[in-house]
């Protein structure tokens, strides 16, 4: 049987099998009654999620920060209550409403379309039921308040920092600590979300990466890279920040690059004028201000010619910037915070005043908490905020989720998990042995079942896996649901969308038929019902997507296999024998090079 004819069996198949969570297609909103766009989600009125850097999403998935004219807000910047009801969560309730699409679900009305399940969906088929309001109520108590919801969230996904002991091949900086400090990973995943400015000893760059408590105007997008990233001007550019608080600043840097060979350009701190003249190729200075700590801001112009490329003027590029202060004997050790509206130099999970304060004010609102990392069992705030919960009484009606790797478990963890009503432990699981050992690195198989036996023997637990179905496993994802269905555990699968490169779509075709066909032998068997739908979610996606290759992905797919590898002292060619085989057969062949890995 071809390719084709075999997923147009396939799609034929699919259609005629009962589809997961159908009754939840039922629900219909005000919008969609008068003919308009079922847009509605719950979690728009009932839900954040926190990221490691502080930035606030209306969900996991959302494509975008809640932002502020264009500035990702922040715990660090903002209060709880002041992102939970800004004007873009209002905007996007009204939109709700309208039935209009919201930029951040893009991910959700995509996979709609093309799979007819989303998480929107399920989410609402979760919450409706559990709140006992239809779309309607939550709408029209939003509209009488101008689109603020009185009450704080009631489920919260926390990504308490990004301390973390693996470097998973697709994972980032953001949500790994090993990653961040890896020199060959780290080049791969550059760090380009917005954070917090940091003392390093007795500078503080700030720029051009976005930091919290720095406005830029006149300037375009940050471009990231690995050897460090550039954020232009248009020809007139303004950066604004406030002095740090005890900060005796004696001297700002800045680094700049011309567009041309030479570039004239005028440079003004808080309206005067420090330099003025040519520039050529990069160009650093050091500029001696005493006495700027005085002042409440600072305010630095570059005033420079435009020229015009790629449909934008470009001015002259930012490379760097930074403040020098005064060494003390009596400062606290360097790599602290700065330019945030906490007084003292801690992450937005450890500041009491925010997490206890702000984000669990309301205890007995809450009713479901997912903590995730980085890896929340090797945060020692988790225990602490737990012990809260138990004390208060929230423990009794709170759901706990917890998203692990599952390689650490403190058995004063295990103890106070006991106390709760009910935990879902979702481990993160992307293979079974060898394969989990290659993706997850350097977690150990045999000590992550260890760990999975200890936490099933407390009643109160239920065991899920989440599997990043990706080009490592998809052809081995298979073991995963069977290991699944042998320990009494549901397996919940989604498909990586980044790094393109690890996209399972990077495979040849050939390559994802046979995965297919193993998905559809495995539904042949005895199966959770959880696990069918993860396998049917699986065929249908492969064959909506059959005739979709990510070719031109192979090359940065082969360098970056090839960069872990020699960082790490694996072999891609060992245990994937037969992708490499698939590649060679379209034509790609496999070679030894390298980006980064010397």
């Amino acid at each position: 049987m071809s390719i084709k004819s075999f997923f147009g069996f396939l799609l034929r198949r699919l259609k005629r099998a009962p589809k997961a969570l159908e009754s939840s297609r039922s629900i219909e909103t005000p919008a969609a009654a008068i003919g308009g766009k079922d847009t509605f989600c719950v979690l728009a009125f009932n839900h954040l999620q926190i990221a490691p850097n502080g930035t606030v999403k209306m969900c996991c998935i959302a494509g975008e920060d809640i932002s502020d004219g264009g500035r990702a807000m922040s715990l660090y910047s903002e209060t709880y209550e002041d992102i939970w009801n800004s004007k873009y969560m209002r905007d996007a309730r009204r939109g709700m409403a309208a039935g209009e699409e919201i930029s951040a679900c893009a991910r959700c009305y995509r996979e709609e379309a093309s799979v007819g399940q989303s998480r929107r969906i399920m989410q609402n088929s979760v919450w409706l039921a559990a709140s006992d309001k239809t779309p309607e109520e939550f709408l029209e108590d939003a509209r009488t308040k101008e689109w603020k919801v009185a009450s704080r969230p009631q489920v919260l996904q926390l990504n308490m920092g990004n301390l973390c002991n693996l470097a998973c091949r697709m994972c980032s900086s953001q949500y790994s600590s090993r990653i961040e400090n890896d020199p060959v990973h780290n080049k791969w995943m550059p760090a380009v979300y917005p954070d917090v400015a940091r003392w390093r000893s007795n500078n503080l760059h700030f720029a051009p990466r976005s930091h919290f408590g720095v406005g830029y105007q006149g300037f375009y997008d940050y471009e990231g890279g690995a050897f460090g990233g550039l954020r232009w001007t248009n020809g007139a550019g303004k950066m604004t920040l406030a002095v740090p608080p005890g900060a005796d600043i004696c001297a700002i840097g800045i680094s700049l690059r011309g567009y041309r060979n030479k570039t004239s350009v005028s440079i003004r701190i808080n309206g005067l004028e420090q330099f003025h003249g040519e520039i050529s190729g990069d160009w650093t200075e050091r500029f001696e201000r005493p006495g700027l700590g005085n002042q409440p801001e600072i305010e630095i112009e570059f005033i420079s010619g435009a020229e015009a490329f790629g449909g934008r003027p470009l001015g002259v590029a930012l490379l760097d910037a930074w403040l020098e202060r005064k060494p003390s004997e009596v400062r606290a050790a360097s790599n602290e915070r700065a330019l945030t509206r906490f007084s003292c130099n801690e992450g937005w999970w450890a500041n009491k005043e925010v997490m206890f304060g702000e984000i669990l004010s309301e205890p007995d609102q809450l009713r479901c908490i997912t903590f995730q990392g980085g890896e929340p069992l090797l945060v020692k705030e988790f225990e602490e905020i737990l012990d809260l919960l138990i004390v208060n009484g929230a423990a009794s009606h709170v759901t706990f989720e917890i998203v692990s790797n599952m390689t650490v478990l403190k058995q004063s963890t295990l103890e106070k998990l006991a106390q709760l009503k009910q935990v879902h432990l979702c481990a993160s699981i992307d293979g079974i042995g060898p394969y989990l050992e290659y993706i997850r690195y350097p977690a150990h198989w045999s000590e992550i079942e260890k760990n999975l036996a200890r936490i099933a023997d407390l009643p109160n637990v239920v065991r899920t896996f989440s599997v990043a179905v990706q080009l490592y496993n998809l052809l081995h994802v298979t073991d995963i649901l069977k290991y699944c269905d042998e320990n009494g555990i549901d397996g919940y699968t989604h498909f990586l969308v980044g790094p393109q490169y690890l996209n399972a779509l990077v495979l040849p075709k050939t390559a994802r038929r046979i995965a297919a066909e193993r998905l559809q032998s495995y539904l042949e068997g005895n199966c959770r019902p959880q696990n069918i739908a993860s396998a049917q979610y699986m065929l249908t996606f492969l064959a909506e997507h059959e005739s979709i290759q990510y070719r031109a992905d192979f090359t940065n797919f082969l360098k970056f296999t090839n960069d872990m590898d020699k960082s790490r002292h694996q072999d891609f060619g060992t245990l994937y024998r037969d992708h490499i085989d698939w590649f060679a057969e379209d034509g790609l062949e496999w070679t030894d090079e390298t980006a980064f890995a010397c």
